[in-house]
């Protein structure tokens, strides 16, 4: 046996403090910045005239709906095919 020091520390909590405050506040302004763009896209959404593609629009771009989803909800007798082509014609138009 040796006799010998052993010097035992601890995480750097203040440190670890700081950086979870400056990353609790990045994630703060990304996320203000995303709603005020959320806020424009919708806006934009309601000047398109045609309800019927200003609904697939906001199905496809706001909801997330896959195009088989968009279809079902605009009712029977629109398929996946029709609603992604109006998507596409109106995203062309732009």
């Amino acid at each position: 046996y040796t006799e010998h020091t052993i010097i035992i520390t601890g995480a750097d909590t203040e440190g670890h403090a700081k950086k979870v405050r400056r990353l609790k506040a990045r994630l703060e302004r990304r996320a203000a910045d995303l709603l005020d763009k959320r806020v424009e896209i919708e806006q934009f959404i309601n000047t398109i005239e045609d309800s019927y593609t200003r609904q697939i629009v906001e199905l496809r771009c706001i909801d997330g709906l896959q195009w088989e989803q968009v279809a079902a909800c605009m009712g029977e007798g629109y398929t996946s095919n029709s609603v992604r082509l109006t998507y596409h014609r109106f995203t062309q138009k732009l």
